[in-house]
């Protein structure tokens, strides 16, 4: 049996300009064919410029960060227990979203 529809993707798109150019030129040498964006890291600015400069708009999927950087959203921030300082996500606390109520889950959704 032959499979055709492999993808091939890059995480963190938009952490920082190193990785950013790292994918870019894996979507060049044809090592990759999606990637996921990180809208709240440091790179996102850059991201968005390498994506419309080289056309990737149909190959970018969204990549869902709660465990870095500060979140988009002030509704989270309340949610003290994942954060440390100024509101940004603590390290490793993927382990507590089990723990969140059915209204937290709402607020991250």
């Amino acid at each position: 049996m032959m499979v055709n529809n492999i993808k091939i993707n890059a995480d963190d798109l938009g952490l920082n300009s190193t990785v950013n150019k790292a994918i870019i030129e894996a979507f060049d040498k044809n090592y990759i064919n999606s990637t996921t964006l990180m809208a709240n890291m440091p790179g996102f600015d850059e991201a968005i410029h390498l994506i419309n400069k080289n056309g990737l708009h149909d190959k970018i999927g969204i990549h869902l960060v709660l465990t870095e950087g500060a979140p988009l959203s002030e509704k989270v921030k309340h949610l003290n227990f994942l954060f440390r300082g100024k509101g940004v996500f603590k390290k490793h606390m993927y382990q507590n979203f089990f723990l969140l109520t059915q209204s937290e889950r709402h607020l991250i959704y």
